[in-house]
């Protein structure tokens, strides 16, 4: 025998996102119970912190395996309930979230009712005698609520455990690289949005390495540039001191295009880069086009020149769609104008990604 109270008890919320609150109310749950069901659902969920998502860092944040948890000498699992599972929204009835969560029970684990259900807020008491079974609450370890923390997770990065500071950290700073022929004003709008909307900008390391080799690049030298820029991005995204973006005015893609245009062929390691979808397209969130709408500055060193820039404004774009990259095309002409509308936009995903409305 364990010489625990109860055999099999349930915690069951949105973690979203995982706090030292859900840890500590997890451990006691364990300390508890020989076996600790953790369900885990929302409707809307986050796409880029999703119930997966979430189920992961609360298991690196417990210091366990995804698969076999053990902790406080229980056997913990985590059920991470996405759509799938047909969740109520969260905005529907309290009764309605009960009985969903009483027919996954009985669906996912065969059984009739858990021994007990561990919470720590008074409403889960309703929810436990819903289900016909014992309710213990825990003390809260903190007062503050999911809903501000999503709102700006670095001004309460001391609620969160060590896992989900990491995902803020890195997987919360999106990149937003703008791409275009020459003279589309690529630059200037990248400077801008990083001090109209914060975060940094980083500086296109191949301009530097043209300028330092005196244009005197081979295909190797594209490679150089691709590793070069790569690290620069790293090194910025490290300094980042809140959530916000890092603001480029190129990508691989377009030194794979130089290397072709210039040289006359690309190397292996540029090529799979940009081909592989582990790489390019889950290394950049945003891709904006910027489409030929602004006088040509005859001043640029690589060419091309006024003519043949149309023909890079398409090749950006086929590379693009062969790669089936999502990209947004820009329409406005003016910097303000162009600032504006990749704000809106970013805002939009932002919301969709990480707080959507009905996350309560």
């Amino acid at each position: 025998m364990s010489g625990k109270k109860y055999r099999c008890g349930l915690v069951v919320g949105k973690f979203c996102p995982p706090t030292k609150g859900h840890v500590h109310l997890i451990e006691e749950a364990a300390k508890l119970c020989e076996n600790v069901e953790v369900f885990i659902y929302s409707n809307p969920d986050p796409r880029r912190m999703d119930s997966f998502s979430r189920s992961m860092l609360l298991a690196k944040s417990l210091g366990t395996s995804y698969i076999e948890n053990i902790v406080n000498g229980a056997r913990v699992r985590f059920w991470p309930l996405d759509h799938t599972h047909t969740p109520p929204h969260n905005l529907a009835p309290a009764v309605e979230h009960r009985k969903w969560v009483q027919g996954r029970w009985e669906y996912l684990l065969g059984k009739k009712r858990p021994d007990v259900v561990v919470g720590a807020e008074d409403y889960m008491r309703k929810f436990a005698s819903h289900l016909r079974t014992a309710y213990v609450q825990i003390a809260r370890i903190d007062d503050i609520r999911a809903r501000d923390i999503r709102a700006n997770p670095y001004d309460h990065l001391e609620t969160l455990p060590a896992p989900v500071k990491q995902f803020y950290f890195n997987d919360y700073v999106e990149k937003v690289t703008f791409m275009g022929a020459e003279s589309t004003g690529k630059s200037t709008l990248a400077q801008m949005a990083s001090i109209m909307y914060g975060g940094r900008f980083v500086h296109e390391y191949g301009a530097d390495l043209y300028i330092e080799r005196g244009g005197n690049l081979d295909s190797k030298g594209h490679v150089e540039i691709m590793r070069g820029h790569l690290e620069r991005e790293e090194q910025a995204k490290r300094h980042l001191l809140s959530y916000n973006y890092l603001w480029v005015d190129t990508n691989p893609l377009t030194t794979l295009f130089y290397s072709y245009y210039l040289t006359g062929t690309a190397e292996k390691e540029l090529r799979d880069y940009c081909n592989n979808f582990g790489g390019l397209q889950m290394n950049y969130r945003h891709f904006f086009m910027l489409p030929i709408n602004i006088p040509f500055d005859g001043r640029n060193m690589r060419g091309p020149d006024g003519e043949t820039r149309k023909m890079q404004h398409a090749m950006n774009i086929m590379m693009l769609e062969q790669r089936e990259i999502d990209y947004v095309m820009l329409g406005s002409r003016t910097i303000p104008e162009r600032l504006a509308e990749v704000k809106d936009i970013l805002d939009k995903r932002r919301q969709e990604d990480y707080n959507p409305t009905g996350i309560i």
